[in-house]
């Protein structure tokens, strides 16, 4: 879906999920295939709106003029100030972000597009080469936002900023289902020797119950089946605590995979 959308002029995505949802991994992975090189602004201690703008400068350079097409992944815990969306919400909107160049830094924009607004018929008057310019950087930027569900902010920033919503495709992050944690766990498990025992002994194993496979599968497939077990035993009674408790608690793909890890990466520890 991501892919589909950014694959277009001028395709926006809003990603909602909690974090670790793999949001972030899956914007990654669809720019790649579209060809986009991936902008993500670096959060410092002093990062304000200043120097926000001064990342957009470079990614309107980018997109603008040297026509790169870009994916941007905002994540809404890098919104320092409450300043960042608003410029968002222009750049969605309009695509114009205001007194982002200095009338010298356009200047030499201009003077750098003349000859490629030349045959695209465009008059090279500041207004024209302007709007050429800004149409290029929305139809090569594709902005990705990842925003959590989570807390009064999320609808807070949504009815404040409504470009949000008419200029991006919602696409929503849920739980994995069951078969695709079993997938995953005996993914992981592929490369996990289960016949290895603490104490070097063989494990016990009943032959004709298990025709047609070995040992190795019947105790990957097994365990696989407990980490799928445990994680959507737990999503289902978080949700029932939410109902008959009025509390949350959220479980992420995130959490499953350092389950799986875990047990993976522990080998001297006693295993199922």
């Amino acid at each position: 879906r991501i892919v589909r959308v950014i694959s277009q002029p001028r395709g926006n995505m809003l990603l909602v999920g909690v974090g670790g949802s793999g949001r972030q991994s899956l914007s990654r992975i669809a720019a790649w295939l579209c060809q986009l090189s991936t902008f993500q602004i670096e959060i410092t201690k002093n990062y304000r709106t200043g120097e926000f703008k001064e990342d957009l400068k470079g990614l309107y350079h980018s997109t603008g003029v040297r026509d790169a097409p870009t994916s941007f992944l905002f994540n809404d815990t890098q919104i320092v100030e409450e300043n960042f969306l608003e410029i968002i919400s222009n750049v969605l909107s309009s695509g114009e972000i205001a007194n982002l160049f200095k009338n010298e830094e356009f200047d030499e924009i201009r003077n750098t597009l003349m000859d490629v607004a030349k045959r695209y018929g465009v008059v090279p008057t500041p207004e024209a080469m302007y709007s050429f310019f800004i149409e290029r950087v929305r139809s090569n930027l594709h902005i990705v936002l990842c925003m959590s569900p989570i807390g009064e902010s999320f609808r807070v920033r949504l009815r404040q900023y409504p470009a949000l919503i008419n200029y991006m495709t919602i696409d929503w992050f849920m739980d994995w289902p069951k078969d695709a944690l079993l997938e995953v766990a005996n993914k992981f498990l592929l490369t996990v020797d289960m016949l290895d025992t603490i104490t070097g002994e063989p494990r016990e194993y009943d032959e004709k119950q298990y025709i047609g496979t070995t040992k190795q599968e019947v105790l990957q497939q097994s365990v696989a089946m407990i980490f799928a077990t445990i994680h959507d035993s737990v999503s289902q009674y978080s949700r029932t605590m939410l109902l008959e408790m009025r509390r949350h608690n959220y479980v992420t793909p995130t959490n499953y995979l350092e389950l799986v890890t875990g047990y993976k990466h522990e080998p001297d520890e006693p295993r199922v």
